[in-house]
């Protein structure tokens, strides 16, 4: 059994440097993260670049489009369940082409032929795992990979909310691609302080700026009417440089130009905002928010709007909530299409790290509803959807306890004396008749977040039958629990696993005395394991131990039924379309009883397949299930059954809390030993009832 368990179950976090290239396996799901200024073309809009990866022993090629993870970011990340070559796993080259390089087919070609000819050198990468997802991050050079991979060892507690010393400014190095980081909602407070200590810090530079820019002004106006005409045409060489420099992504050459063409043309608010602007580009955010407040705003080269954008955009960048977001607003509500949408973006962004998601979802929507950028929009998307999760996630926080009651009527042709499906033992009375059924459940969620949760539960099942006859057959199960579950990873897929204890008592008039005694005690750990392998398919792994106290007194030793069993279900959800309407289940199971008693040890092995699809008649979803189990016995007999069920179940939802179903059902159970012959079929509906509060 531990065999199986390694075999499908492993958790894992894996780190390794593109110098020993770790495998991975195909069809995971994996996240691409590249960096590149040079990508980011644009400061307002989402950008976009392309990787290639090829297998290093089929040589198989596969080409992939990065997004940029917000406007300005310069990060690229794409999401993807790729298959590369026959094998189980493997081992990733990653090539970054040049902008021109995918532009037509010919070039794609071109540079696809030069990479199988080793005419391309690879990337070097570094593979980890953060929480749930998988990274393949992407760097130009080993030296940037190698710090990297140490900065990702050293501060991996701390994840992006790490404080790093750049240019000799202090910045906080907190791009919001991970908007889920707890840490981050935690230090806001603490960030509205050091926000507060920087403004002052750079209102003592913007003196001193000014004081500077005053001084060249004073020296240019006692230049000759000639030589103020010599330095401007001077200037605009350098600012004509500048821009060559800044359009190729060469920012730190590209600063000095813009820098030389102001020191020349002082009074040139073009020059001062264009080097404001390139000081943003190599993130001196707090030099940049000064030099941009030095310009003047009359002047009619300058867009008042895009410059406010840029003021905003410093803020952000240094986490200054309070101050980015009354400046987004102002460009919000300014008739620029294109920075209002992406405005509107970041203050989604910053209500959504404050936790105000409903602000959020609003900013979201406004961006759907205004910008002009797909790309954006797609993001915004993204982050609706994950917003309607976590105000569902809050909302059940509120209401930790789960009620469900169901209640119904069946027509059984043939009553067993076990609890119907419960034990494969089953003996018939060769008689039907109408009963009644009642079951419901109580759960109680103590923790509930978003990585795991732990609850106690009380299930009870109770049938009655009309005719008296029957009575012996009436069970009464109550089953106390206390599940945990937990999110986590697996395969680099989404994987939840639950753990859950329990006791089960059952209780029936077998004396037919007229009331239900106590015939079985039990004790159970049940082992739940879901990956989702697909948008289509979700496995499950499921493993179940369960130690039976018989308080029935045997007549013999071969019939105490006491005794513990072992069960393995593995279970296959298939999504047939997007709407995930349409399903297959598919079941494979065993079980073995190890009872003191042998007539009541057996090996017991399941199959089934299930298959649910709504219909438009009345709203209904069918349910048609196909079961197989046989089972075979130590027993003195030699004790074999085949058994063969065929459910077919009509299912309503009436509103959201109340459900009704209506049930056919059909059992033929084959067997060596004639007594334990016997087929019946059964009717019967439900009304279900669900409840939180």
């Amino acid at each position: 059994m531990l065999h199986i368990l390694t075999a499908f179950i492993l958790i894992f976090s894996s780190l390794a440097i593109a110098k020993t290239r770790p495998p991975i396996k195909n069809r995971s799901g994996i996240d691409i993260e590249y960096r590149q200024r040079l990508w980011n073309s644009d400061s307002k809009q989402i950008d976009t670049g392309y990787v290639v990866i090829k297998d290093s022993k089929s040589e198989k090629l596969v080409v992939l489009q990065l997004q940029e993870s917000e406007p300005d970011s310069s990060v690229f990340t794409g999401s993807y369940n790729i298959e590369l070559g026959k094998s189980q796993k493997y081992v990733p080259a990653i090539y970054i082409p040049d902008e021109n390089e995918l532009k037509s087919g010919d070039e794609k070609q071109k540079f696809l032929q030069n990479i199988k000819e080793g005419k391309v050198s690879r990337k070097p990468f570094i593979l980890k795992s953060e929480g749930a997802r998988q990274i393949l991050e992407t760097f130009d050079n080993k030296k940037a990979a190698i710090s990297a991979l140490k900065s990702y060892r050293r501060h991996r507690a701390l994840a992006k909310s790490e404080k790093v010393l750049k240019d000799g400014e202090y910045t906080e190095d907190m791009q919001l691609e991970n908007a889920s980081d707890l840490a981050l909602v935690n230090k806001l407070s603490g960030l509205t302080k050091e926000a507060v200590s920087r403004e002052k810090e750079r209102t003592r530079m913007l003196q001193e700026e000014k004081r500077k820019l005053a001084e060249l002004k004073k020296n240019y106006d006692a230049l000759s009417e000639a030589q103020k005409a010599e330095s401007k045409k001077t200037a605009a060489e350098h600012l004509k440089t500048g821009f060559a420099l800044f359009e190729a992504g060469n920012f730190i050459e590209a600063e000095s130009e813009f820098l030389i063409a102001l020191e020349k043309d002082p009074y040139s608010s073009k020059s001062l905002y264009t080097y404001a602007v390139n000081l943003f580009r190599v993130e001196k955010y707090n030099r940049a928010l000064t030099i941009f407040r030095m310009v003047d705003d009359s002047d009619r080269e300058i867009d008042k709007t895009e410059k406010l954008y840029y003021l905003a955009s410093c803020h952000y960048k240094l986490v200054e909530f309070d101050y980015a977001s009354e400046l987004f607003g102002r460009v919000k509500n300014s008739a620029n299409k294109n920075l209002s949408g992406s405005s509107s973006f970041y203050l989604g962004l910053i209500q959504y790290q404050k936790e105000n998601f409903n602000a959020a979802k609003v900013e979201f929507e406004f961006v759907l509803d205004n910008s002009i950028d797909p790309e954006l929009d797609k993001q915004a998307e993204m982050y609706i959807e994950r917003i309607q999760h976590d105000l569902q996630f809050i909302e059940s926080k509120k209401k930790p306890y789960y009620a469900n009651l169901s209640a119904g009527i069946t027509q059984d042709s043939n009553i067993l004396l076990q609890p119907d499906g419960t034990s494969a033992s089953a003996t018939a009375a060769d008689d039907g008749g109408l009963r009644f059924q009642m079951a419901g459940s109580l759960e109680y969620k103590a923790k509930q977040t978003r990585v795991d949760e732990w609850s106690v539960k009380t299930t009870l099942v109770y049938l009655y039958s009309v005719d008296d006859e029957f009575t012996q057959a009436d069970p009464l199960d109550i089953i106390v629990s206390a599940p945990y579950k937990r999110n986590s990873q697996a395969f680099g897929k989404s994987y939840r696993w639950e753990v859950e204890p329990g006791v089960e008592s059952l209780f029936m008039d077998v004396d037919q005395e007229g009331s239900r005694e106590n015939i079985l005690n039990a004790g159970f750990v049940n082992w739940k394991n879901s990956i989702v392998m697909s948008d289509k398919l979700i496995s499950n792994y499921n493993f179940q131990l369960y130690y039976n106290d018989s308080k029935i007194d045997a007549t013999t030793s071969d019939e105490d039924a006491t005794g513990l069993k072992y069960t393995f279900t593995y279970n296959n959800i298939y999504f047939l379309n997007r709407e995930k309407g349409k399903i297959i289940i598919s079941d494979v199971g065993v079980s073995m009883n190890d009872a003191d008693g042998k007539n009541y040890s057996y090996l017991r092995f399941d199959l089934a397949i299930n298959y649910i699809q709504p219909i438009t008649l009345w709203d209904l979803t069918v349910s048609t299930k196909l079961a197989y189990n046989q089972s075979s016995y130590d027993s003195t007999d030699d004790r074999e059954d085949k058994n063969t069920s065929l459910n077919i179940t009509f299912i309503r939802s009436i509103n959201d809390w109340l459900g009704c179903n209506a049930s056919l059902g059909y059992i033929d159970n084959k067997s060596n030993v004639s007594t334990r012959e016997y087929d019946k079929y059964t009717i019967g509906a439900n009304l279900t009832g669900k409840w939180n509060f």
